[in-house]
């Protein structure tokens, strides 16, 4: 199978670069005589700050996946901590060497690697031979383009990117290349070096799109297999993401006949019961909290049904020694963010929270119950304004939808990528907490909005204090109306036919409108509503 996949490659290779050949060579010969007193200003100051050996030397993948020894001037020095671990870069650094890498001057003696036909001006970076082999099919794919100098992932992030964001951008450029986009790239360069690396999000949310939609390519030329052969899926996940799951399994011929369920006990949709169901047959119910099934029981459902793959969708916790003893089984997680960046719980709700551009979603390998396992697929997803969790929630299932085919044909493939994650650029999501679902009303109004745009449609909702009765919020909105000086926040100016016109924190106002359940009776004829007119009296 793997044969064939490298035969029948689903990146359709462009002619070769225009800085490139012999006409590159000569180039490099220019540029090692123009740069040979900057150079050697640059070796000085490696001797003066981190003494010898001055360059740096290490074997890299390079065209084909042919091995080369790279070159550079060195940067860092080899301090270790008490368990004999290498600190992180910033702190083997010198201010002298940080300016050198900014300039990227240590990269001069790179040129001598082109001279030679390594490496060329412009391609992927060359990478460790190891790191290559985690990106499976498409390491191969990668390898058939000559290491650059500079790249599209170095213009468009560099350093600030994953792994798996550099190979999307990488692949990328590989079948779009053309001699405007290398001139492109060029002038990338020189921004780059004169303002510094920043993550370009649309070439990358671009790149990430390319890499799932040729995910699906990789083993159609070989014929996909009949249904009858197709892998055996289990999925455990709750039902928001569930639903997406198994609609696109089985609109794209698979069979899951058999659906896990658990209780959705993250506080990004808290759900006090939800059922667990195996297809039709098996049904029960169970109260709130992942707790309830214990991991025997969920290991024999998994057993019970001989899946070959386990999808567990924003769900790691489920996995267990046990489960990971299932002979040939495969697990994988979901994770509605882009590993490493927010890690743990609520990662939906902290995007909104914090008012980012965008977000992601993984699809990652699980060797344990956390979400720090080495990565399969990775897309981006942006953020729009006004979002709310639940609309972000919905644009999270509809990417699970279109990942998971894509995924499930690199698995096939018989060589799926599995890029391990980098522990230095993770960050962490915390539980939230109750406070963060109640409106502060000495905040600001555009603040308190924000709050009640992102909780109002869950089903927790958010409350507010208004006239001493906690009323549930169903939406707000500015208000022309201006508080006077001596109206402290959360009082109530005035009613309207739908609710009340509050001050918030910074003198202005917004209109908020109570929510009651279908059925119940109207929030004027409670007694909160009689209580919060005589507490804004």
């Amino acid at each position: 199978m793997l044969a064939e996949t490298e035969k029948d490659s689903s990146v359709r290779l462009r002619p070769a670069s225009t800085i490139a050949g012999f006409g590159g060579r000569a180039a490099a010969l220019i540029m090692l005589i123009a740069f040979s007193i900057p150079a050697a200003l640059t070796a000085l100051s490696v001797w003066a700050t981190l003494g010898r050996p001055i360059m740096f030397r290490q074997v890299r993948s390079g065209l084909h996946g042919q091995n080369f020894t790279v070159i550079k001037f060195r940067t860092m020095n080899d301090r270790r901590d008490s368990a004999g671990c290498l600190l992180p870069d910033s702190e083997r650094e010198t201010r002298v060497t940080r300016l050198v890498r900014r300039l990227r001057l240590d990269e001069i003696p790179q040129l001598l690697l082109i001279l030679i036909g390594h490496m060329s001006f412009i391609g992927p970076r060359p990478l460790l031979p190891v790191t290559v082999s985690t990106f499976g099919h498409w390491g191969v794919m990668r390898g058939r383009t000559r290491p650059g100098l500079t790249g599209w992932a170095q213009v468009n992030g560099g350093t600030k990117l994953t792994n798996i964001q550099k190979l999307a951008l990488d692949l990328w450029y590989i079948e779009n290349r053309t001699p405007l986009i290398d001139f492109w790239l060029l002038v990338l360069t020189v921004n780059m070096l004169l303002r510094g690396e920043r993550v370009r999000e649309k070439p990358l949310a671009l790149a990430q799109a390319f890499l799932v939609d040729r995910s699906r390519e990789v083993t159609s030329k070989g014929g996909r297999p009949s249904k009858r052969q197709q892998m055996r899926i289990a999925l455990a996940g709750p039902p928001h993401l569930l639903a997406r799951a198994r609609d696109a399994l089985i609109e794209d011929g698979y069979e899951a006949s058999r659906v896990l369920s658990i209780p959705v006990d993250s506080q990004d949709w808290p759900d006090p019961e939800t059922t667990i169901s195996t297809g039709l047959e098996y049904s029960t119910t169970l109260g709130a909290g992942a707790a309830e099934i214990g991991e025997a029981e969920f290991a024999s459902l998994v057993v019970e049904f001989d899946p070959d793959i386990l999808l567990l969708l924003d769900r790691p916790q489920l996995f267990s020694p046990c489960v990971g003893s299932i002979p040939n089984l495969r697990t994988i997680g979901f994770h509605p963010s882009s590993l490493p960046l927010m890690r743990g719980r609520c990662a939906v709700s902290h995007a909104v929270l914090e008012n980012l551009p965008a977000t992601g979603a993984t699809l990652h390998w699980i060797e344990r119950a956390d979400d720090t396992g080495p990565l399969l697929m990775q897309t981006q997803i942006s953020l729009d304004r006004g979002e709310t969790i639940e609309s972000l929630w919905r644009k999270q299932s509809d990417t699970l939808a279109s990942m998971l085919p894509s995924a499930l044909e690199l698995i096939h493939s018989g060589n799926p990528p599995r890029i391990e994650q980098d522990n230095q650029l993770a960050t962490y999501c915390g539980d939230l907490q109750i406070k963060d679902r109640r409106i502060d009303w000495t905040a600001s109004a555009d603040e308190i909005l924000r709050n009640v745009s992102m909780y109002a449609d869950t089903p927790s909702g958010i409350y507010g204090e208004i006239g001493g009765n906690s009323h549930r919020i169903a939406k707000a909105r500015f208000s022309p109306v201006e508080g006077e000086a001596s109206s402290e926040p959360g009082m109530v100016i005035r009613e309207t036919p739908d609710g009340y016109i509050v001050t918030c924190g910074d003198g202005k106002c917004i209109r908020v409108m109570p929510w009651c359940r279908h059925g119940e009776r109207s929030w004027r004829e409670t007694s909160s509503y009689h209580s919060a007119l005589e507490g804004g009296a």
